[in-house]
């Protein structure tokens, strides 16, 4: 480590101390001599922005960092902010999420059939519960329920109506579009 690094370093622990537990559950992305900036095994901040149960494997962490690090231009890193949001709309995590919801429905309602709690978790994707769920009336969610049979079936319904709504209003490089279609191809893997 050079005198510059340890220095930075030890003004580091000083001001903060040890690390808390929290910090020590985020995996550490292993950088090679090049990459090396300060801190080695530093923190990846998207990651720790992410709700536990939609953080990705290890194995992928380290893909979608290496993307994240130079993904404008093949150059520049997206904000560590940016990224977690572009993770949180990827079809990977809708998909998650409706899984998560979907087995809590039906831990909180047991004696409910399968259509009572297909629907629960579609209104759990409508607008007045989610500010940046769907637009729906409760006749074209009962519509829509009638035709859906699985949670798979529910999935593909919701991704479909993701489809033909835009992701990214002000990107005037398609940079987010970009690297949220290189997302999906990780995490889908």
């Amino acid at each position: 480590m050079s005198k510059r690094s340890r220095k930075y370093y030890e003004d580091w622990k000083r001001k903060h101390g040890k690390l808390s537990e929290k910090q020590k559950e985020i995996p550490k992305l292993q950088r090679s001599k090049e990459q090396k900036t300060g801190l080695c095994n530093q923190t990846i901040w998207w990651l720790e922005q992410l709700p536990i149960n939609l953080r990705p494997d290890e194995n992928k962490v380290k893909e979608l960092e290496r993307l994240r690090s130079n993904a404008i231009f093949h150059i520049l890193p997206v904000p560590n902010d940016t990224f977690a949001a572009i993770i949180l709309s990827s079809h990977w995590a809708m998909r998650r999420i409706q899984e998560n919801t979907y087995k809590m429905a039906k831990e909180k309602m047991p004696n409910k059939s399968e259509k009572e709690v297909l629907e629960a978790t579609l209104r759990s994707r409508i607008f007045p519960q989610n500010p940046f769920g769907l637009k729906m009336t409760n006749e074209q969610i009962k519509e829509e329920i009638k035709k859906i049979n699985s949670l798979e079936e529910l999935i593909k319904y919701i991704a479909e109506i993701e489809k033909s709504e835009p992701r990214f209003i002000h990107d005037i490089f398609c940079i987010g579009r970009r690297v949220s279609k290189k997302i999906d191809k990780i995490l889908k893997n």
